[in-house]
């Protein structure tokens, strides 16, 4: 009994945890960043979109194509460039084709 109730317990915090991200049903964990990860400059192609966290640390987080969040200094040369990519992407996208 106790271990039905526990594995009840921990599929509701896991369900609670997580949330549908757009038509595609992907679930992605909220997190934030506590602390800066990764200095090392990251493959601009694997990264799929960022956020911009300013508590409680000033912070991009990046999330890859798989979904996974690794969180970074935003003053970092490497960072900047990374973020006018996407976002070049993001417009090149919605341009209307003539």
């Amino acid at each position: 009994m106790k271990l039905a109730m526990s594995v009840l317990v921990c599929f509701i915090l896991y369900t609670v945890s997580t949330i549908k991200a757009g038509p595609g049903g992907h679930q992605v964990k909220i997190k934030s960043c506590t602390d800066i990860k990764s200095n090392k400059p990251l493959n601009v192609k694997r990264i799929s979109r960022f956020i911009h966290q300013k508590t409680p640390i000033a912070a991009i987080m990046f999330i890859t194509n798989r979904n996974i969040m690794i969180c970074v200094d935003p003053k970092l040369e490497w960072v900047q460039l990374a973020i006018k990519t996407i976002n070049s992407r993001k417009t090149s996208r919605r341009r209307p084709k003539n």
